[in-house]
């Protein structure tokens, strides 16, 4: 959140002690308005649409894509995440471990963040990666950690937490311990 950076209240503070005046006040986040119902019609096949609509109508909140290499469940998760993340980001702006769960960060960095790139660019919504030691996304300025789960102890990462918003990449790759916790 860009209001509550140094640099921001660095000059926030100065204009208040020169000026009188609160510089937030003059500042109006834009709010996002995204129309995920044409981007669905447009890009997403009759079978996403389907298990799209099934999921929304039962309210799931725990759910399994399989199906053949290639077939879309990744583009479909990566979107659902987006979609859930950003329709209801007042419930995971703060304090929230907002995270995807994989074999290794690396193969997160190569499998999934360019679907998330791809969508948000289609989207037309802010992504900004971070490759580190832990590396992250920021998308509309809500963080997604990214976590590898391929060693039993991977699970500390992200154990007592408050996890709001989980995906899981490859759930059969991953350590059972810490797919278990994670669940």
């Amino acid at each position: 959140d860009m209001y509550k950076s140094s640099l921001f209240i660095k000059y926030q503070k100065k204009y208040k002690h020169k000026y009188g005046i609160d510089i937030k006040d003059y500042i109006k986040p834009k709010s996002l308005n995204v129309n995920f119902k044409d981007f669905e019609q447009a890009h997403l096949t009759p079978k996403q649409l389907e298990v799209l609509r099934s999921i929304e109508k039962h309210n799931q909140t725990k759910i399994i894509l399989c199906g053949g290499i290639a077939s879309g469940k990744t583009f479909l998760a990566c979107y659902l995440f987006l979609k859930i993340l950003l329709t209801d980001k007042h419930l995971y702006k703060q304090d929230t471990n907002n995270f995807i769960l994989g074999n290794s960060q690396k193969s997160l960095e190569i499998n999934v963040l360019g679907q998330f790139d791809k969508i948000a660019s289609m989207l037309n919504i802010s992504f900004l990666p971070k490759y580190s030691n832990t590396s992250y996304f920021e998308v509309d300025s809500l963080r997604v950690n990214l976590y590898g789960g391929d060693k039993a102890s991977d699970f500390e990462r992200f154990r007592g937490s408050n996890s709001a918003i989980i995906y899981i990449n490859e759930a059969t790759t991953l350590h059972k311990e810490t797919l278990i916790e994670c669940l």
